[in-house]
């Protein structure tokens, strides 16, 4: 496999790179946070250019271009510049799925156009507290008639406050599960809104008897577990890439910094100890490079990724975690002052590390899978 970028993603990368540093200013980054902390402009700049139709076929209104390999390349530009924007939640756990498994009708009270232009924003609800993993929610779905009555908590939904439409599992009364493309405002349901340890916005959806029939199954009843997992894996590695632009870009302000700070009249960077931990930091962050690189291409190219996307969780939980340390760390103080661009990095990678589930989750799915493999 050559994991090289050819030309069309290069040039991809630099015009999202371009957008992202010219609107992610410390005083940009601010004011977003004391308002919504949406940068709605940044979304709908991104939308301009395009770049939100990746991997979208142009019968949707995407670019007719791209792969999720590439949506992976634009979350990592996310990640690098902590752009408060929906990205993964709207484009991997909302336009991606309603691209490949929902109808027009679905994708029309989505307003999968609207997202693809920056203006509307959809999020996945897959996390329910005290079930760690997402393919086996506590939420139920009862028979009602021809359709069905959702009950549960999904906890941590990111950007719901904002979001036109949710995707959410949910158990039916014969066992089998199904995504349901679900209105936050439909009766029956409550949103409850916070802030994650980001400081961006989420919350959680409290679902009591929310109404929904056979035209808000996502890819038919028969077909929840596959899009389930189709969703879900992807969103595993969306995450990952994120991370890796946090630790990539944590990374070098760290460098930067420990070159320029003097301790007893030579620079940081000089002393053993520091030069290894970062070291340390730089082989972290090109592991995540390279398990992101690995499961992105093999769903992009639709082939099983299952394992493959646990490593990258558990490599990237693992590794992300140890960089953000690292990073605050070697600079001491500064790195937690929120005039230094540095604690914003700490703070996302935290709350990435639980957003789908924990490490040790994921370590337990593999073993699973493994042992599977060896009993067949």
């Amino acid at each position: 496999m050559d994991f090289g970028l050819s030309e069309e993603q290069g040039e991809l990368r630099g015009l999202a790179k371009q957008i992202l540093a010219d609107m992610t200013g410390a005083a940009a980054l601010r004011e977003v946070e004391a308002g919504d902390g949406t940068h709605r402009i940044l979304w709908a700049a991104l939308g301009e250019a395009g770049l939100l139709g990746l991997g979208l076929p142009e019968e949707v209104g995407g670019l007719g271009m791209g792969d999720f390999a590439d949506v992976c390349l634009l979350l990592e530009q996310v990640g690098r510049h902590v752009a408060p924007i929906p990205a993964l939640e709207s484009l991997v756990m909302g336009a991606l799925p309603l691209a490949e498994f929902g109808t027009p009708e679905q994708r029309a009270a989505a307003d999968l156009e609207g997202v693809i232009a920056g203006r509307s924003v959809l999020t996945g609800a897959f996390v329910e507290a005290g079930a760690s993993d997402p393919l086996r929610p506590g939420t139920r779905a009862e028979a009602d008639g021809d359709g069905w009555r959702l009950y549960g908590t999904k906890a941590t939904v990111p950007s719901l406050p904002a979001a036109r439409r949710v995707l959410l599992t949910a158990r039916l009364d014969d066992g089998r599960l199904a995504v349901f493309l679900v209105d936050p405002s439909a009766p029956g349901a409550t949103v409850q809104a916070g802030t994650g340890t980001h400081d961006l916005p989420l919350g959680a959806l409290v679902l009591d008897g929310v109404s929904v029939g056979v035209s808000d199954v996502l890819g038919g009843i028969d077909r929840g577990d596959e899009v389930a997992r189709w969703v879900v894996e992807r969103a595993h590695v969306g995450l990952c890439a994120l991370a890796l632009g946090l630790a990539g870009k944590a990374l070098h302000i760290t460098a930067k910094y420990v070159s320029e700070r003097k301790q007893f009249g030579v620079p940081l960077g000089t002393f053993q100890a520091v030069s290894q931990r970062a070291g340390d930091g730089w082989i972290d962050v090109e592991s995540i490079r390279l398990v992101v690189q690995r499961a992105g291409w093999l769903l992009a190219a639709g082939r099983e990724a299952c394992k493959e996307v646990a490593v990258a969780r558990i490599i990237t939980g693992d590794a992300a975690h140890r960089v953000a340390c690292s990073a605050i760390h070697l600079h001491g103080g500064i790195g937690f002052d929120r005039d230094y661009p540095l604690y914003r990095y700490f703070l996302w990678t935290k709350h990435l590390e639980f957003l789908l589930g924990s490490t040790s989750a994921q370590v337990a799915r593999l073993g699973d899978r493994l042992a599977e493999e060896a009993r067949a």
